[in-house]
């Protein structure tokens, strides 16, 4: 899903999701910093631990925003939070 939030890149579009794994999600840590990355919600692992995969780099949002839970959930990534 790609919603519509005032402070996306127009050039977003999700990642294709690695065979084996449910969805993109955002890994939160407390100092604002993030990683998105592909679960599986079976085995409970991510892409970027299992797969020797990178987690994803690129960000959805302009160049200067630090996004929020909100902001992620609002155009459709879960967030997991690690703070």
């Amino acid at each position: 899903m790609n919603g519509k939030h005032p402070d996306i890149n127009p050039e977003w579009q999700n990642p294709e999701i690695p065979k084996g794994y449910d969805q993109l999600v955002c890994c939160l840590y407390s100092d604002g910093s993030y990683d998105l990355d592909f679960v599986n919600n079976t085995r409970r692992d991510f892409a970027s631990e299992q797969d020797e995969c990178s987690p994803v780099r690129v960000s959805p949002f302009r160049d200067g925003f630090l996004p929020t839970k909100s902001d992620w959930q609002a155009i459709g990534i879960e967030v997991i939070d690690f703070g």
